[in-house]
């Protein structure tokens, strides 16, 4: 499909492939298109696509914070910039999923704090082994096996 997809064909370079490398294809995934319909190897402007690329929320919870949401499904790359705003100050980071499907150079993903009063603090995220950036293990160790086992991992 995408090697008939004009912008596949104007803005990638490795768009002479004839067969198109997705880890999600080969892990399985295309067995939940009969639910989602979501083909990774569909142009991004096939007029067969009647969903919107980017969708925006706003929400204004009961104590008084509020949350600002956006999504972009033709981004070129997989990930999210995160910002949280709070009394004591501003945390940001941003994460870039399958970096090899990134097509430019980005940083190790840190976490910046500014604190209301002070200097700007750069935390180092440690990589883990395991799904969702090392969430899951901890997760299923936490469900299954229960919090104390946690400090075995």
């Amino acid at each position: 499909m995408k090697d008939i997809c004009h912008y596949e064909a104007r803005w990638n370079p490795r768009v002479e492939r004839s067969k198109v490398e997705d880890d999600h294809i080969e892990s399985g995934q295309e067995q939940t298109q009969q639910y989602s319909n979501y083909r990774p190897d569909a142009c991004i402007f096939d007029q067969e696509i009647d969903i919107e690329d980017t969708y925006v929320a706003s929400v204004a919870y009961d104590q008084g914070a509020l949350l600002s949401y956006s999504i972009q499904f033709s981004a070129p790359y997989e990930g999210y910039r995160l910002a949280i705003n709070g009394t004591k100050g501003r945390i940001e980071t941003n994460e870039f999923h399958v970096p090899s499907r990134i097509p430019f150079q980005f940083p190790e993903q840190t976490i910046s704090y500014y604190p209301m009063f002070g200097s700007k603090e750069t935390i180092e995220v440690v990589k883990q082994p395991g799904g969702h950036g090392g969430g899951d293990p901890l997760l299923l160790a936490d469900l299954f096996i229960g919090k104390r086992s946690l400090d075995s991992l």
